[in-house]
């Protein structure tokens, strides 16, 4: 049991008196309010979330957020702009249609950019999801490590260190560059 404990010791200062465990500091410096207002006809609920400076540093990896343009957009307005895009290329395709009661028009230069136009409208919503899927399906086994090894480190006060229990006392750093602990360099 002894030796258990022992590898928890700040790998600087050889002490447990002021190491704490990382979680646990971000757990208790972090306060979430949730308040509820109600005057006369108008309601409302705000959530608040404060933490300590401590905790900020040390707070847990987010998840890499991969945005395209159209992912800010509200339930129907993807749906929206796809129909959109869909009404260029019936457009497109109807300027195209030879004319039968006079001379053959020289629309179909136009109506090819309107169906171009129209399938790019439509498609670029559909394509951009689908990028950033396989983006954050690559990315994410990357920060599920660095969530597991965040999961493991401790925060000596005494130094301002964090360190993972058994590395070498080098690998202790400053909460600034915890980053350096949870991402090392791929082999």
């Amino acid at each position: 049991m002894e030796r258990f404990a022992s590898s928890f010791h700040c790998p600087l200062c050889h002490s447990m008196d002021t190491v704490t465990k990382v979680s646990s500091i971000v757990d208790g410096g972090s306060a979430t309010s949730v308040g509820y207002h109600a005057a006369g006809r108008f309601s409302g609920m705000s959530v608040t979330t404060s933490m300590t400076a401590l905790a900020g540093k040390l707070a847990p990896p987010s998840l890499p957020r991969f945005r395209v343009a159209a992912e800010g957009y509200n339930g129907c307005a993807v749906p929206l702009i796809i129909l959109s895009g869909l009404c260029f290329v019936a457009i497109g395709w109807l300027f195209g249609l030879p004319s039968t009661s006079g001379p053959a028009n020289n629309s179909n230069l136009f109506s090819l950019l309107f169906i171009l136009f129209g399938l790019g409208f439509a498609l670029y919503p559909i394509i951009g999801f689908v990028v950033v899927a396989i983006i954050r399906h690559k990315k994410r086994p990357r920060w599920e490590q660095a969530r597991a090894i965040w999961e493991r480190l401790y925060y000596c006060a005494r130094n301002d260190v964090v360190y993972l229990p058994g590395l070498p006392p080098e690998h202790a750093v400053s909460p600034s560059r915890m980053n350096k602990l949870l991402y090392p360099p791929q082999a």
